[in-house]
């Protein structure tokens, strides 16, 4: 029994030794080399390209997010979305009330804090206050 178990081990140790890397290569970022930085455009082409992907991120965030805090979720249709100040996302979202109506685009903002949702909506006490400082 032994033997077996011995001679498997080695069968796995040489099979890994002969196998080529499995690592994959990004090609968006090339690796950082000090003799040849990256210029300034391509820095700032880097830059923006991960701004936008975590907006995407954001966006997508929000509107589950909002979507869990709707009485009617299935009925939800966002307006616009964009970044308010201090990161957080600010919208707007149509969708059905408790008599079964739609409310029409109403603003809303969404964001996060140590991984606790802060959803304000529009009718809540002083809304427009905060919508004014983070998202005009």
């Amino acid at each position: 029994m032994r033997g077996i178990i011995f001679a498997s081990i080695a069968a796995l140790f040489l099979v890994a030794a002969f196998l080529p890397s499995l690592e994959t290569k990004s090609s968006a970022t090339p690796p950082y080399d000090p003799k040849n930085p990256p210029s300034p455009e391509e820095l700032a082409k880097r830059w923006a390209a991960t701004q936008a992907a975590l907006r995407v991120e954001r966006f997508a965030d929000a509107r589950r997010d909002v979507i869990a805090h709707l009485r009617d979720p299935s009925s939800a249709t966002f307006g616009k979305l964009f970044m308010g100040n201090n990161n957080l996302v600010c919208g707007y979202v149509n969708a059905r009330n408790g008599f079964g109506g739609m409310t029409g685009m109403q603003p809303f903002i969404a964001g996060y804090a140590r991984n606790a949702v802060i959803f304000y909506q529009s009718g809540a006490e002083g809304f427009m206050v905060h919508w004014k400082k983070i998202c005009e």
